[in-house]
């Protein structure tokens, strides 16, 4: 059993193999094979790889359907499986037919032949899904409506002869009975395949109006939504519908003629009749809305618009008028509809009259006069308000809105007067009327009337006393607008001003003084009216007077004196406005920077603001008195003093450097801490104090710079080799501060020609210490020479991060570098105890001044190098051993512990080292004995003289008590 299963395996992958061979395929029989195999797949398979699925096998199957050279075969088989009764098989296969399309057509109408009902209800759904291209069998579907008696064929051929489109158009005659079909679904599935098919014929589209009286609602809309595509034909038959005695009937047809529009022209007769003569209200808004949008071509329908304007349910009025608006937007003969609907009891309906109406224009305006004098208080207020709409244009209404100023209605009398505003000097005339309306009891009126005369009659005298009369009125609104008016007058109404400003009441003297101040420098004649009424004791009036002074501006200098009295007021406000004045005025900056001076400590803050603003605005001019300022007694004062010479840099600044000398510790201390809040601004002026003779000023420059940040790099390379200590430690501690930002523009300057400028540049890198470390050792790399020693004395300030580089320097080839190194590392001192034994090597140097800058370098480095001095001073080398003894004598008492080995040395062949011995034995201060025997033989019996001459110099410095 189990070898039988691995031969069918077997068997089974050789057949598959046979088959997917190209080669093998083109046989018939193979393609039958292959074509079964597929088919297998398709109906049983349970695909696990992409290409097995059931999309790629119907692919493949279209494919060979239409390839010439197996579309036969392939075609022959879907043939005889789609005849075998099994129905998942036949709706897979359903698949497979419908992408192949044309070259099946043959196959699918002998299907439609055979007896099989599903067989044939299948073939033309097929049939339905390829669409236009089975058209050609809609003669062969149609039949089947008719001889056919199953619902759901019959549903089927009607749904796929709509898919064919306008191709299957023969088989309307056959559709058109199914539109009175019992079924709902059957009529609006006809309905729907009509819509796609299309109306091309009068006796269809006739057989669709009949579908407006269906029983159900949807059939009916659907109906006339497909009558709305095709006007030329369904307009006549709507028109009909009109009469119909069924109320949904009309309503449906008179809306789809309005979604028509236009085209629904040609029975404007009829639609004006049924409009005339129908009743229900919903069918003639319709009309009216399809007569609308017909627009000025529906003018012989504007009488029957006008009769159902006249109609007593609002929203046929309001249609109605909407659609004269439309239809006859200019005609003058429609506008008594108009001036109608401004009474009409529904306020949309008013609203719309009146917008009709301003749109209309001068067309209006007869019909308007009229209205004015009608006895409707409604109409009156209505057509005043849209000849206010037309401005300029209601000058032909200017009687009747002069009398339209005595009517008792308080609404007609404001739109009379803000017409009149717009008329502007064409109604002149009616400002005496006008003028009577100043003392109407309604403070809307009043202030009409101020704005009318405003722009009608602007600058007469009459006019101006008008305004100066409305400066008394109790209505904040009318007397502040008053105030404005005179104030856009200029000189014509100083003569009022100045009289108001002595008025009894409060109000009225106060909004003068606004007036004047508004008008600003063109109220210069009246600084002494405002001085004057300056005596009463009010601090509002005050306040005021003291802004219109600031507003008039150097004129106003006759009061300053009273101004700068004012500064002193107990009342904030009034103190504010003289602040504010001072500064305007500008006059007496002695007097005026001393007053301000003395407000930068005032109680209110809003003060202290203020003169601080106005000691900046007129302090360029006033710096030295500012400086003054800086030694005064309240340190609070000091404070504001230094915020406005901040403000006013860098106009301030050379004075402040100049400080920076002065004898007083407090200009000196103030005039430094200003220098840092400016900021870089003041480093030009800094920069060249750098040079100057006293040192403590230096001092101070320095430290003003380095606060600066990177900003001061430059400048402060000055300083670096400035003779004071107390200045390079300022330095030192600024170029610590610095960011990597700084470090390519000392970079660059390593490469200056000037040596100079080479130092300094590398003792400020070696100052910024590790933020410099890493570019100054890449540049180290690199020629020319007399970069990489700069960059080795930079090197040199850096300290201990610094040894292990300047360790590997000392044994460099190039003789310059190992001597610079060894120096640096004698610069660095006790940090550098790590390179004692490089220096010790380097003792061995072929370059003498190798091996003397090493010595030097290794005395500074402290105890720890003491034990390899003393190893190297036993060297066989000579020069070691001289340069050894003598580094250990350049220590002085920290090589004590080394008396014993320069003791030896005494005894050596060469008398330099003997020399060199009994030197650094006199510094070294050894033990008296044996010490002080061993110098008195050399003193004596040493063979050579300067031997003999240093021994004495060494027992007198070592031991001078025991000479």
């Amino acid at each position: 059993m189990k070898y039988r299963k691995t031969l069918l395996f077997i068997l089974f992958g050789l057949c598959l193999i046979f088959l997917s061979n190209p080669i093998l395929a083109s046989h018939p029989k193979d393609i039958g094979r292959k074509l079964r195999t597929l088919f297998y797949q398709l109906s049983y398979g349970n695909p696990q790889k992409e290409e097995d699925s059931p999309e790629n096998i119907v692919k493949t199957l279209v494919k060979m359907a239409k390839d010439p050279k197996t579309s036969a075969a392939t075609l022959d088989f879907l043939r005889q499986e789609f005849e075998r009764p099994r129905p998942i098989q036949r709706l897979l296969l359903s698949k497979v037919f419908i992408q192949i399309g044309s070259p099946a057509l043959p196959i699918l109408k002998e299907f439609l032949h055979r007896p099989d009902l599903s067989l044939k209800t299948l073939t033309v759904y097929i049939l339905g899904e390829m669409g236009p291209p089975a058209a050609s069998l809609a003669k062969e579907i149609s039949p089947l409506l008719l001889s056919q008696r199953d619902y759901f064929l019959r549903l089927t051929c009607v749904k796929s002869l709509g898919k064919m489109g306008h191709s299957a158009r023969i088989a309307i005659p056959q559709l058109l009975p199914f539109l009175e079909h019992p079924a709902v679904q059957m009529r609006m599935a006809t309905l729907r395949a009509i819509e796609r098919i299309g109306v091309s014929k009068r006796w269809v589209a006739y057989a669709l109006a009949q579908r407006l009286r269906d029983v159900h609602p949807q059939i009916r809309r659907y109906a006339a939504r497909i009558l709305s595509k095709f006007p030329s034909l369904a307009v006549p038959l709507l028109a009909q519908e009109l009469r119909s005695s069924q109320q949904s009937t009309r309503l449906l047809a008179a809306a789809t003629l309005c979604r028509i529009g236009l085209p629904a022209q040609q029975v404007l007769p009829s639609i004006t009749h049924v409009l005339l003569h129908e009743k229900d209200a919903a069918v003639r808004v319709w009309l009216i809305k399809t007569i609308q949008k017909m627009g000025p071509k529906a003018a012989p329908a504007i009488p029957a618009l006008v009769q159902v304007a006249k109609s007593s349910q609002p929203l046929l009025r309001k249609t109605a008028i909407k659609a004269l608006k439309k239809v006859a937007p200019q005609c003058p003969s429609q506008t008594v509809v108009f001036l109608r609907g401004l009474k009409d009891s529904f306020v949309h309906i008013r609203q719309l009259s009146a917008f009709i109406l301003e749109k209309m224009q001068i067309k209006a305006i007869p019909a308007l006069r009229k209205a004015l004098r009608s006895d409707d208080q409604e109409v009156r207020s209505s057509a005043a308000f849209i000849l206010s709409k037309l401005g300029r244009k209601a000058y032909g209404a200017i009687p009747e809105l002069t009398l339209a100023l005595e009517d008792p209605s308080e609404e007609v009398v404001k739109y009379a007067l803000l017409t009149l505003e717009r008329l502007g000097q064409k109604a002149r005339a009616c400002v005496p009327e006008i003028r009577r309306l100043q003392k109407s009891s309604s403070p809307e009126i009043r202030l009409r009337v101020l704005e009318a005369i405003h722009q009608i009659d602007p600058v007469s005298r009459y006019s101006l006393a008008s305004f100066a009369y409305a400066l008394n009125d109790p209505n904040p609104a009318i007397h502040w607008r008053a105030a404005e008016i005179l104030a856009s007058k200029g000189k014509h109404a100083l003569f009022f001003l100045t009289n108001a400003l002595r008025h009894s009441t409060p109000r009225v003297r106060t909004l003068a003084a606004y007036a004047l101040q508004k008008m600003g420098p063109q109220a210069a004649d009246a600084v002494f009216s405002l001085l004057r009424a300056f005596q009463i004791p009010d601090p509002t009036l005050k306040k005021q007077i003291l802004r219109a002074l600031a507003a008039i501006g150097k004129a106003s200098a006759p009061a300053i004196s009273q101004v700068i009295l004012a500064s002193q007021s107990k009342n904030v406000e009034v103190r504010l406005a003289a602040v504010e004045a001072m500064e305007k005025i500008g006059t007496e900056p002695v007097r005026t920077v001393q007053a301000l001076i003395s407000r930068l400590v005032d109680s209110s803050p809003q003060v202290q603001q203020k003169a601080a603003q106005a000691l900046v605005r007129i302090g360029k001019s006033q710096i030295p008195l500012l400086l003054q300022a800086l030694n005064h007694s309240d340190a609070d004062v000091r404070l504001k003093i230094s915020q406005v010479l901040v403000r006013l840099a860098p106009d301030s600044i050379p004075a402040l450097v100049e400080l920076l000398g002065s004898w007083n510790w407090r200009l000196r201390f103030q005039s430094t801490a200003i220098l840092k809040e400016i900021g870089p601004r003041s480093i030009p002026y800094l920069q060249k104090r750098l040079g100057h003779r006293d040192p403590v000023i230096r001092r101070r420059v320095v430290e003003i710079l380095a606060s600066f940040g990177d900003a001061s790099a430059q400048a402060l390379q000055v300083a670096l080799l400035d003779k004071d200590k107390v200045v390079q430690r300022f330095v030192v501690q600024a170029f610590r501060s610095f960011s990597p930002k700084v470090v390519p523009y000392f970079l660059k300057q390593l490469s200056s020609p000037n040596w100079i400028i080479r130092r300094r540049a590398s003792m400020a890198l070696g100052y910024m210490g590790k933020t410099a470390q890493k570019e100054v050792l890449q540049r180290l790399q690199n020629p020319p020479l007399y970069v990489q020693i700069s960059c080795i004395f930079a090197l040199s300030f850096m300290g201990k991060s610094a040894v292990p580089y300047l360790r590997k320097y000392l044994k460099h080839p190039n003789a310059q570098l190992r001597f610079h190194s060894a120096k640096a590392l004698g610069r660095i001192g006790g940090d550098a105890k790590k390179a004692v034994r490089a220096l010790i090597e380097a003792l061995e140097d072929s370059d003498a001044w190798v091996r003397r800058e090493s010595a030097i370098s290794l005395s500074r480095l402290g105890e720890e190098a003491v034990p390899p001095l003393m190893e190297a001073a036993q060297s066989p080398s000579w020069k070691v051993r001289l340069l050894a003894i003598w580094a250990l004598g350049k220590m002085g008492k920290i090589a004590r512990s080394s008396w014993k080995v320069l003791l030896k040395s005494l005894r050596d062949e060469y008398p330099s080292i003997r020399l060199e011995a009994v030197r650094s034995l006199g510094k070294v201060h050894p033990p008296a004995f044996p010490v002080q025997g061993v110098l008195k033989r050399l003193a004596r019996f040493d063979p050579h003289y300067l031997v003999r001459r240093a021994a004495r110099q060494a027992l007198s410095s070592a031991f001078p008590d025991r000479r």
